[in-house]
Formats: structure tokens, C-alpha cells, sequence
């Protein structure tokens, strides 16, 4: 396909376009992405940044004695059975003073738009102050629970949806309200006991965070782009082109087989970094709470299960590559821009940028390279 290049060239340019289709990330910046990723997980954070700012100090505020480490709450947070509970506590405060404020209620309706929920959760909030200057477990983790419970979802959309349901089945049914939550002592106290103290093993960091259910998501996530990007299709589509021309090959089942190798790999690298991450912060996370304050040490706290998870990915992706080698599909797009003379100089731009970014560039490939310039020109 392409003149003046001997096969052996012709391969050479081929495999080099092919193998740089796999986009190759560093270990710093898929933390990074990972790191901001986690931010999706939370969108009152990036719907409301003013309300997550302005209230940030107001709950720092209440949780400062943890810096003090002859304080009650600094034994707590320094405990790795209660450093969990403490998290959460100020997790659960936090959302609860940034919906004390005002809100567009898509999701959930701000506390303002009903003095009694309101009253109810400012009364939690200046009894949690209370327990913290304490340090009294038991009560925080009591009042943690009641906020975890009455953080209802009944905005808007929540109320719409549930209309239209009545209108179509003839039903009653209502959005459970903040008072109905804080009513419920029965779930309230399924909460609680969620709370217990306890020393978190690498198994429990693994249901905590997205465990299974997490690698699976990315394990689906691999096939779905597979389909989308059309590499099922392609590399059956060679197969049957080659057998017309009474060439066997298996490239359909051999890219199925690598990216299941690779969604396998996804999911257990995911799930086993995710856990790595959790367990290994409640080592260091009682260290970074007491020197920089709890709002540190909680930040980190929720996201280094999706940085842990990243990296886990990142390593899982390194040794599936290894195991089952780049996509054979990869091989195939390249091959079919060699036909065409804009895909020859696709080729060539590819070849030329990666020379002159610095990157190493096998002597073959620079000779084929070096042929088509005197081609061109």
C-alpha cells in the first residue's frame, strides 16, 4: 500500500502507529484524575460551591479541639476503632449546615423551606457541638445516625417523579420527610449500630468501599467501549475479509478474549486498590487530621479509596497488557489507514511528532519514516 517501502518497512511504521493507540498514563496523573473523579461521587460539592465553602469554617470550627491532643475528641479521632465515626460525624455536620442554606432543591430542599425542619436539625447540630467539646461517643454517634437518616432526597425532581406515579397507579404515597426520618427509631438505630467502634481489617475496607460492586462497574465499562468503539465488529470484519481472500484467522475471538482478560483485570484492580486505600488511611489519616484539622483528614479520607482504586487499575492495566498484548483491532486500524494516502501521512505526523517529543524511535521505523518524506516531497 504504501511506495517505495519494502514490506519489512511497510510492518514496521504499522505496529509503531498501532502500539501508540493504547495511551499510556502516569502513575501521578491517573491519582490526579482519580482524585477529581471522587468529587462526581458528591455533586452537592460542585452544585452548591458556595455553600460548601461558607460553611466549611463554621464546621471546623466545632470539630478544632481534634488538633489539641490532650482533648477528648483528639482520642477519638487518633483511635483507629472511633477515627471512622469521627469522619462521618463531621461528613454528616457539614451536609447538614450547607443545607441549612439556601439551595435550588432539584435533589433536596434546603432546611429553610420548613421552620420545623429547620428547628429539628439545628437542635442536632448544637447538641453534636456539645458532644464533641466532650468528646462523648456515644452521643455522636447517636446524633451522626439521625443526621445519616433525615438526609432525605425530597426536591423537586423526587416529589414530581412520585406524582406522576400516583396519578398512574392511583396511589398515595408521599416523600418521607425530615420528621418522619427523625421518627423512625427503628432505622435510626440500624444506623447506629452500622457505627460501632471497630478496627477496620483490609475485608471491611473492602465492603466499605465499592468492593465488587465497584470492579464491576469498570469491568462493564471496559466492554462498553469495546462496543462503542467498534472493536468487536472490526476485528470480525478482518476475519471475514481474510477468509475471502482463504486466510484463517481468529482476530474477532482474540479481541474479545483481551479485553475480557482486561475488564477481569479492571475489576479486581479496582476493588483491591479501592480497599488498599481505605485500610492504609486509617494508619495515616489520625496523623493528618490532628497537624492540618479534621476538614483535611476527612477530605482525604473520601477520596483516597478512588485514588487507591485508580492506581489499583493502573497496575491491573500494566499486567493485563503484558499478559495479552496491545488490542489486535489497534493493528487493524492502522493496516487500513496505510491504504489511503491521508492515512500514510497519519502515519508519517504520528512518527514525526513522537521523534521530536523525544520519545525513542525503533531505526526501522525511522528508515520507513525518513522514505516517505523523499515520497512526499
Amino acid at each position: 500500500p504504501t511506495k517505495g517501502l519494502t514490506e519489512k518497512e511497510q510492518e514496521a511504521l504499522i505496529n509503531y502507529y498501532a502500539k501508540g493507540l493504547t495511551p499510556s498514563e502516569s502513575l501521578l496523573a491517573c491519582a490526579s484524575t482519580n482524585a477529581l473523579f471522587s468529587a462526581t461521587m458528591h455533586p452537592r460539592l460542585l452544585a452548591h460551591p458556595i455553600n460548601t465553602i461558607s460553611t466549611l469554617n463554621k464546621v471546623d470550627k466545632m470539630f478544632r479541639p481534634i488538633k489539641d491532643t490532650n482533648s477528648a475528641l483528639n482520642k477519638l479521632w487518633t483511635n483507629k476503632e472511633t477515627n471512622n465515626l469521627v469522619r462521618e460525624a463531621y461528613f454528616q455536620m457539614h451536609k447538614a449546615a450547607a443545607r441549612c442554606e439556601k439551595k435550588l432543591g432539584w435533589f433536596r430542599r434546603s432546611y429553610r423551606t420548613n421552620p420545623e425542619n429547620l428547628k429539628a436539625i439545628e437542635g442536632l447540630m448544637k447538641e453534636m457541638e456539645v458532644a464533641l467539646s466532650h468528646g462523648n461517643e456515644s452521643k455522636i454517634r447517636e446524633i451522626t445516625a439521625k443526621l445519616q437518616h433525615s438526609y432525605v432526597n425530597d426536591g423537586w425532581i423526587n416529589r414530581g417523579w412520585n406524582g406522576v406515579k400516583n396519578f398512574i397507579t392511583g396511589g398515595d404515597s408521599k416523600v418521607a420527610t425530615v420528621t418522619d426520618k427523625l421518627n423512625d427509631s427503628k432505622g435510626i438505630a440500624e444506623k447506629v449500630n452500622k457505627l460501632q467502634k471497630t478496627t477496620l481489617t483490609f475485608k471491611d475496607a473492602l465492603k466499605q468501599g465499592g468492593g465488587v460492586k465497584g470492579g464491576g462497574f469498570f469491568m462493564g465499562i471496559e466492554f462498553l467501549m469495546a462496543i462503542f468503539d467498534g472493536r468487536f465488529t472490526k476485528a470480525f470484519a478482518k476475519d471475514k475479509e481474510n477468509e475471502a481472500k482463504g486466510i484463517k484467522s481468529n482476530l474477532g475471538w482474540t479481541q474479545v478474549g483481551q479485553t475480557a482478560v482486561k475488564a477481569a483485570g479492571n475489576a479486581v484492580g479496582w476493588a483491591l486498590g479501592e480497599a488498599a486505600g481505605i485500610w492504609a488511611f486509617t494508619k495515616a489519616g489520625a496523623a493528618i487530621g490532628t497537624a492540618f484539622g479534621p476538614g483535611v483528614g476527612t477530605i482525604i479520607g473520601g477520596i483516597v479509596g478512588f485514588v487507591g482504586g485508580g492506581i489499583g487499575m493502573w497496575l491491573a492495566g500494566k499486567a493485563t497488557k503484558a499478559l495479552v498484548g496491545d488490542d489486535v483491532v489497534n493493528k487493524i486500524d492502522a493496516e487500513n489507514l496505510a491504504k489511503t494516502t491521508e492515512g500514510q501521512t497519519q502515519l508519517l505526523q504520528y512518527t514525526i511528532e513522537q521523534a521530536q517529543s523525544g520519545k525513542k524511535v525503533p531505526p526501522e521505523v525511522q528508515q520507513a519514516a525518513t522514505k516517505l518524506i523523499y515520497q512526499y516531497a
